[in-house]
């Protein structure tokens, strides 16, 4: 899908150039997401032999979604496809163009995250997306936020969502230390995945406490149950009225603390008992997340179960 075409979907212009003004007002800023290696169609009906990129059989990989009863993929729809990797510089370079004249304030690229190889050329390799996408990340001209990615776009992002708050958790695994989280803190941005997509979504908040992530939802002012059995179906827990007074109590709870430490760095992450976890901030402010079902009792205070507490030394 071309960049003007998405825009026209969007409400053109006039209605983009409304939202802006409404966040501006608000102090909140105008980032559209799109992403840029991943289309439905081309340009004319030759893309799929000429735009698209190639599995090692030398064939247009499509892909086709999934059927939600059996995770199947179903191959009665429409595929996309992947763009091949010498068009990642100019695909990106026409988006970063456009956005910038619709007026938004940056740009959030998802799919980042997931590098492919084009066997169209001889000893290919995912190395070629990579370089690809540097290349492009570093002429960019308005600010990137990305969705996602490794550590070759987080130093061209000005902020990074969709990191990973966890990790695997395999069966030999005591216990989870954030590390990534204590190198980015202070110097970059970052959240994890939308709080309310989770199906525990208390834990999912909690964590956000304890690796000093910005909070981070997705909504939909209409009744997102409309999309049920669409494409768009992974969105159905997002109405805006179903979240409204859980997430003002999050921002309240959180909001003002994570404030005061966003531009810090993280000293020290401490498991003070099972469930239990302290983080510590270079200006002396901590937190102190439990996760258990019980309350809990430290050198810091009482913590009621499922709950955190924070504070200055």
């Amino acid at each position: 899908m071309s960049p003007s075409a998405s825009v026209l979907l969007l409400g053109g212009n006039k209605k983009i150039s409304k939202l802006k003004k409404m966040l501006n007002d608000k102090k909140g800023s105008l980032y559209l997401e799109i992403n840029p290696f991943y289309v439905k169609s081309g340009k004319s009906v030759f893309s799929q032999f000429t735009d698209f990129a190639h599995d090692i059989f030398n064939s247009t990989i499509e892909l086709y979604p999934y059927k939600l009863n059996t995770y199947a993929q179903n191959t009665d729809g429409k595929p996309g496809f992947f763009i091949k990797n010498s068009l990642i510089t100019k695909q990106i370079g026409s988006w970063n163009k456009k956005i910038s004249k619709v007026g938004a304030d940056g740009i959030v690229y998802s799919g980042i995250d997931m590098l492919y190889s084009d066997f169209r050329n001889e000893g290919a390799s995912r190395y070629d997306f990579e370089n690809s996408v540097s290349k492009a990340l570093s002429e960019a001209k308005l600010p990137v936020i990305s969705d996602g990615g490794n550590f070759y776009v987080a130093i061209y992002s000005q902020y990074v969502s969709g990191l990973a708050m966890t990790s695997m958790g395999v069966d030999i695994e005591d216990y989870s230390i954030p590390f990534v989280q204590m190198v980015l803190h202070g110097i970059q941005g970052y959240s994890g995945e939308p709080i309310n997509s989770l199906a525990n979504y208390t834990d999912a908040f909690l964590r956000t406490v304890e690796i000093g992530a910005a909070l981070r939802f997705i909504f939909a002012t209409d009744d997102a149950e409309k999309l049920e059995d669409s494409e768009d179906s992974h969105l159905i827990y997002s109405s805006f009225s179903r979240w409204k007074n859980d997430v003002m109590n999050m921002y309240s709870a959180y909001g003002d603390f994570y404030n005061q430490v966003s531009k810090e760095t993280i000293i020290a992450h401490k498991m003070l008992q099972e469930n239990v976890y302290l983080t510590e901030y270079s200006n002396g402010y901590y937190s102190i997340v439990n996760y258990s079902d019980c309350k809990v009792l430290s050198d810091y205070g009482e913590i009621e179960a499922k709950s955190f507490i924070t504070g200055e030394k």
